[in-house]
């Protein structure tokens, strides 16, 4: 009863449950496909891939001064983009969260210009089983640059490091 006032009335309200109604009734009235039919389905597209480009391309990223997984990672994306796989099977799993200097210096409660000063005395940049580097963007320009990440064990030596100089320090 109320669904037929409403639809007789002449008022905006009125226009409204009308056209509402009526868009229940097409949408209840429209025949159900639960498929698509085998003809409207296009085949993937066909990608054409310059090999040569490529084997170059992952040539020059193997020669990068990353980590293997940040590697792994532009190689997917290359692999992506140029010749359509799936970058979920090709990302490489991390377990292990790495920290970059900032954060290590907030964790430590002090400046990131004396991790980086520790950081360099014990020679952690380039090696795998302490750092990982990642391409990022400069802060202040568009500049890609490489940014070191650090293990939880290089952080236990950077601690373990800053505690000697501060008892050194105390000592002198």
């Amino acid at each position: 009863m109320a669904k037929e006032v409403s639809m007789l009335s002449k008022t905006a309200k009125g226009k409204e449950a009308r056209k509402y109604f009526i868009e229940c009734e097409k949408k209840a009235t429209a025949p159900q496909i639960s498929q698509a039919p085998i003809a409207l389905i296009s085949p993937a597209p066909t990608i054409k891939v310059n090999a040569a480009f490529l084997k170059l391309a992952l040539k020059q990223i193997d020669e990068m001064k990353l980590s293997p997984d940040s590697k792994q990672v532009l190689k997917a994306q290359l692999l992506h983009d140029h010749a359509g796989l799936s970058l979920e099977l090709m990302l490489p799993v991390t377990t292990e969260q790495k920290l970059s200097p900032a954060q290590i210096a907030e964790r430590l409660k002090v400046s990131p210009q004396a991790i980086g000063r520790i950081i360099s005395l014990l020679g952690f940049r380039g090696k795998d089983d302490y750092c990982e580097g990642r391409l990022s963007k400069a802060k202040n320009g568009s500049k890609e640059i490489v940014m070191y990440f650090y293990t939880e064990q290089a952080v236990q030596l950077i601690q373990q490091t800053l505690k000697e100089k501060q008892q050194h320090e105390k000592t002198n």
